[in-house]
C-alpha cells in the first residue's frame, strides 16, 4: 500500500467482530486472498489489523469464508476460528448463508423483459473459458451449474438502466457478472462481462455484496449483516430505492 493511501481497515469497514468472526467492506480492487498480484489483499491486511488491534504474538489465525472477486465492493465475512471456519464452510455448501447483491446494469436489445417488484430465477450451466480468467454460459451439459434470485427494484426511464437485487443459489466464480451480461443485463463498469457501450460507465463493476445472512458458528442464533453502496456515481440514480431497502449502514441484526 502506498504512504499516500488510506490504511485499510478503518474502524468503519469493520461491520461485525466478535471471537469467532469478523465481517468487513472491501473496497472495490483489492483481491479477497494472496495470490500472484502486486496489490495488498484483504485477508493478510486484517491479519495484521488483528494482530496489533489485540497485540497477539505469532501469526494470526484468519480465513474468508467465502470469496469477492477483485473489482467488486461489498461485505467480506472470515472466520477467526478453525470450528467456525468448519461449521460455515458446511453452511455454504449446504445453501444455510443467504448472500445478497445489489447491481445497476444496463438492458440490451433482447433481453428478458423485468418488471418493478417481480422475482426471477435465473439457472445455467457455466463453463471456465479458454483464457482460464472468464467464465461463459454454456449451451450444452458441460460445466457448473449455477443459479441466481433476480429482483428488478428500481428503473430509471431516462436511461434505461435498472437496479437488480440478486440472492445467490450457488456460489459459483463470477457467476453474477457473467450471468447477468448473458441474459441481457450486462453491469456497468464489468471490464470483463460487458460490452463496451456498458463496460466504461463506472471504475468498477457497479455490483455490490450487501447482505449475510446466517446461522451463528457457536450458537448464537441468527445473524444478518447489512451495508449499503456509497451514493454516489452510478448509484446515485438509484439512492431512494437502496434507502428503503437499507435503512443504516453497516447494520447488524
Amino acid at each position: 500500500m502506498s504512504q499516500h493511501e488510506t490504511p485499510w481497515p478503518q474502524e468503519a469497514d469493520i461491520l461485525y467482530l466478535d471471537n469467532h468472526l469478523l465481517a468487513v467492506l472491501k473496497p472495490a480492487g483489492m483481491p479477497s486472498q494472496p495470490g500472484g498480484q502486486a496489490k495488498a489483499d484483504a485477508t493478510s491486511l486484517l491479519r495484521d489489523w488483528v494482530k496489533e488491534r489485540f497485540q497477539k504474538p505469532g501469526r494470526v489465525w484468519l480465513n474468508p469464508v467465502h470469496r469477492l472477486d477483485q473489482p467488486v465492493a461489498g461485505i467480506l465475512l472470515f472466520a477467526r476460528t478453525s470450528k467456525a471456519a468448519g461449521r460455515l464452510s458446511a453452511a455454504l455448501r449446504e445453501r444455510r448463508v443467504e448472500r445478497g447483491y445489489l447491481a445497476v446494469v444496463a438492458r440490451t436489445p433482447g433481453a428478458p423483459t423485468l418488471r418493478v417488484g417481480d422475482t426471477v430465477l435465473w439457472t445455467d450451466v457455466l463453463e471456465r473459458e479458454a483464457d482460464g480468467r472468464s467464465v461463459g454460459v454454456s449451451a450444452g451439459a458441460e460445466g457448473q451449474e449455477a443459479s441466481l434470485s433476480v429482483r428488478l427494484l428500481a428503473r430509471d426511464t431516462g436511461t434505461g438502466r435498472c437496479l437488480l437485487e440478486i440472492a445467490l443459489g450457488s456460489g459459483r466464480r463470477h457467476q453474477i457478472r457473467a450471468q447477468l451480461a448473458a441474459r441481457g443485463y450486462p453491469i456497468l463498469g464489468d471490464r470483463r462481462y460487458a460490452p463496451p457501450s456498458v463496460s466504461g460507465l463506472g471504475p468498477a463493476p457497479a455490483l455490490y455484496a450487501w447482505r449475510l445472512a446466517l446461522e451463528h458458528p457457536t450458537g448464537r442464533g441468527p445473524l444478518e449483516i447489512t451495508s449499503r453502496p456509497p451514493l454516489t456515481g452510478v448509484w446515485q440514480d438509484f439512492a431512494k430505492s437502496i434507502m428503503e431497502l437499507i435503512p443504516l449502514e453497516g447494520d447488524v441484526k
